[in-house]
């Protein structure tokens, strides 16, 4: 480490507790803070660094010092400093994060919080916070794939820090952060299928289509499904009728061959969507086959566009601005009444489903 940051990194140390410090002394009543020597061994740093720290929170309002008398505690509120930290790893999956982020700025603008946009690998996360000196970071992760790198990060970090995960259907709930905000994914495959069902359809395939090389079947999003299916005593064939993406064409036409299958849940991106509605349309029994598919944007009405004859009866829509505005108001509710941050689910409004 240089010498310049080793000295920002006690400087942030020494902000962090006497911050801290701060706290405790005016939930006791006490505005009057101790004096510098005093302050020094107490928050164990230097002289100069207690005093740079004194100074920039007496800019920013959190102090008034009087001469000859000391520093005193200035009432709040006061703005956080929050961080809405981006992966810079993959930068291709931020469709949905102007919602989310939509969502979360709404909540903490209404606080008042001083907000900085920041991007940064798992790696440099702590790094970052340390440097922008956040007292607390939301942290959205789009991909799966990053989700295993995330508990070791938190637990390096002397902030609070509060992940978004957008996708989480490779992951058993027991594999997950211990603190998060994410979908609900079993009750979202749960009301994907229902609407299904209330249509009077019993026999249902489930093309989850995402890029992944398997078919989820051990994931909350199935096992939503699988409950909504046995509730209306309907069937879903777990071998035969499950399509993931690198069996579509193969395996759609052999579903329809088969006469059972009335409607199907589809789920994925735009491109995967494509194919299924291909694979469909080529198919003598392929229209009348009743599909609730994923809302994927402009792109989905382009699809149904092209493919007169698939039959879309529903679409599921997903909660991301829900997402943004409970992960804000979770920090918040930690910050300012000592809430702590827990695991929790949503399913908004948004989250929808809607005919077409």
């Amino acid at each position: 480490m240089t010498v310049a940051a080793n000295t920002k990194s006690k400087y942030n140390l020494a902000r962090k507790r006497l911050l801290s410090l701060m706290a405790a002394l005016s939930a006791g009543g006490e505005s009057r803070l101790p004096g510098l020597r005093k302050l020094c061994a107490e928050l164990d740093v230097s002289f100069m660094t207690v005093n740079k720290v004194i100074k920039r929170l007496t800019l920013e309002g959190r102090i008034q010092s009087i001469p000859k008398k000391g520093n005193y505690i200035l009432p709040g509120p006061h703005p956080h400093n929050i961080g809405l930290i981006l992966n810079d790893e993959d930068d291709s999956s931020f469709l949905h994060t102007p919602t989310i982020m939509e969502g979360v700025l709404h909540v903490l603008g209404k606080a008042h919080c001083s907000i900085r946009l920041l991007q940064a690998s798992p790696e440099r996360v702590a790094t970052v916070a340390d440097e922008h000196m956040l007292d607390a970071a939301i942290w959205y992760l789009p991909s799966a794939k990053l989700i295993p790198k995330v508990n070791e990060t938190i637990g390096a970090m002397e902030v609070p820090v509060l992940p978004i995960l957008e996708d989480w259907c490779q992951f058993k709930v027991s594999e997950l952060p211990a603190c998060h905000v994410a979908p609900d994914s079993f009750k979202a495959g749960r009301q994907r299928v229902e609407f299904l069902l209330k249509r009077g359809h019993r026999k249902i395939a489930r093309f989850n289509i995402a890029p992944y090389p398997e078919v989820d079947y051990d994931t909350e999003a199935f096992r939503g499904f699988q409950a909504a299916v046995d509730d209306y005593g309907g069937r879903h064939d777990l071998t035969a009728w499950s399509v993931s993406a690198n069996e579509i064409e193969e395996k759609i036409p052999r579903i329809l061959d088969g006469g059972e299958v009335t409607a199907a849940t589809v789920n994925g991106g735009g491109t995967q969507i494509r194919r299924v509605f291909k694979a469909l349309s080529r198919h003598e029994n392929g229209g009348g086959i009743e599909l609730i598919v994923a809302d994927v944007g402009p792109v989905l009405e382009k699809l149904i566009d092209e493919f007169p004859t698939v039959k879309v009866v529903g679409i599921t829509r997903p909660c991301n601005y829900d997402l943004g505005v409970r992960a804000g108001q979770m920090l918040m509710e930690h910050l300012d009444k000592g809430v702590p941050l827990g695991a929790v689910k949503v399913v908004g409004e948004s989250q929808t489903l809607g005919e077409k």
